[in-house]
């Protein structure tokens, strides 16, 4: 996660956006992942933070956490976020939160 994270800096850096890992894992824990995959989908997350940030000084926190046997991440920012209405179909392949996003032209 450090890596990622080291290599997203910088970038982010441009878009005035900082990115924080907070690792609340008290042992040395190793995760059984796909380290490619893991990589590119906290790299699209953290892209699409950036491409929705509403404030002049973005934050992002990825959060490591150990949940009985398990590591799970969260990954917060400091944008206006999602309404409730469209929570349930964030991981729809072309759905976007803002209906103006949703049309289809032709």
């Amino acid at each position: 996660m450090s890596d990622i994270i080291r290599e997203l800096k910088f970038d982010l850096e441009k878009s005035n956006v900082e990115i924080h890992l907070i690792d609340e894992i008290e042992n040395e824990t190793s995760i059984l992942a796909d380290r490619e995959k893991l990589r590119r989908v906290i790299i699209n997350i953290v892209q699409n933070s950036v491409k929705y940030m509403d404030k002049e000084m973005g934050e992002i926190q990825i959060i490591l956490k150990e949940m009985g046997g398990f590591v799970q991440f969260e990954i917060k920012d400091n944008g206006k976020g999602i309404s409730q209405d469209a929570l349930p179909f964030i991981s729809d392949r072309f759905y976007r939160a803002d209906p103006l996003r949703n049309s289809i032209c032709g």
